[in-house]
């Protein structure tokens, strides 16, 4: 099994991913795979067949979804995300999988120079909306390690058990907020993200679609009452200054849209309940791989030391 996989989602234009995929390629590390998950046809016209794996997912229609389906189809014990638009150098990989051996870290958030900053993850505002954390030269990383809670979705390093366990990302709360949910889903399992600061990638362009109109509104509210509890502002206050900012879409039908989707969002099934099902479902699932690798491991050991017992006995 590789160490790493290599996952680059595109949902549009061959020049979405190919400076993406050149700079992968020419700075491919040792021991990993690199994957396509890709909405389009694509017929390989580079002939890179033998450096590169396509999953075709026709149906799609975000980037999560694309992540979501590849996702049991990789082999990689670490996986590493990349979206359409971001430039990778040579050794970008090592420094981010060293921190893999400290087993509470679950995710690895590199810093993406981007044209409004260098971007180290995401966090939550008091308000629950989903916020950017911008790092500059003097940045701490120990104090921006405590303002996010994940890797933005257009670069990460997740461990695979960990986003297995919790089913890949939630496209109930679409592209715009999934990087943050899966943030502090791992953040409630007990384990941690890190800010890798030596990993220098640039994004030129995201390769994710944002939800429009009712989908917009709905993602948005459903986020909202997912971790109102981590918020200081109260719900039914926060749901009337939502509904009214939604006015600044006017003159276009999204100014109605929108709100009306946040609207229905409000009327569904607890979605904190749901995060914590998701959440406890984990946990066992992590408990459970946990005690079948220590078993494997007592297995090898056990029959390493019957060989040497074996060789000892024969000389």
């Amino acid at each position: 099994m590789p160490r790493l996989s290599i996952l680059i989602p595109w949902l549009g234009l061959p020049q979405q991913f190919e400076g993406t995929l050149v700079s992968v390629l020419q700075n491919r590390p040792a021991d990993c795979e690199v994957v396509l998950a890709h909405v389009p046809e694509y017929d390989d016209p580079y002939g890179l067949g033998d450096e590169l794996r396509l999953i075709h997912a026709p149906q799609q229609r975000s980037v999560i979804g694309l992540i979501n389906e590849a996702l049991p189809q990789l082999q990689g014990e670490i996986i590493h995300l990349l979206g359409c638009g971001i430039e990778v150098t040579e050794h970008w990989t090592a420094p981010a999988l060293a921190h893999f051996h400290d087993p509470e870290v679950a995710a690895v958030s590199p810093l993406v120079q981007t044209a409004a900053g260098s971007q180290a993850g995401v966090a939550l505002t008091s308000d629950g909306r989903r916020r950017v954390i911008l790092a500059d030269s003097t940045s701490d990383i120990a104090s921006l390690e405590a303002q996010i809670s994940g890797p933005t979705l257009d670069a990460g390093f997740y461990h695979r058990d960990v986003l297995l366990a919790l089913e890949g990302f939630d496209e109930r709360v679409g592209d715009a907020y999934a990087d943050l949910d899966l943030g502090l889903a791992i953040s409630d399992l007990g384990l941690r993200t890190v800010v890798e600061p030596s990993l220098p990638l640039a994004l030129s362009e995201s390769g994710s679609q944002r939800l429009r109109g009712l989908s917009a509104g709905a993602a948005a509210e459903r986020f909202y009452r997912r971790h109102a509890a981590r918020c200081s502002s109260g719900s039914a206050t926060r749901l009337l200054w939502a509904l009214a900012s939604d006015a600044a879409y006017l003159p276009t039908l999204e100014a109605f849209t929108r709100p009306l989707g946040r609207l229905l969002a409000w009327f569904e099934t607890d979605p904190s309940q749901r995060h914590a099902d998701r959440v406890a479902a984990a946990a066992t699932t992590l408990e459970q791989v946990a005690a079948q690798t220590f078993s494997l491991d007592a297995a090898r050991e056990q029959q390493s030391a019957n060989r040497g017992d074996a060789q000892r006995r024969a000389a």
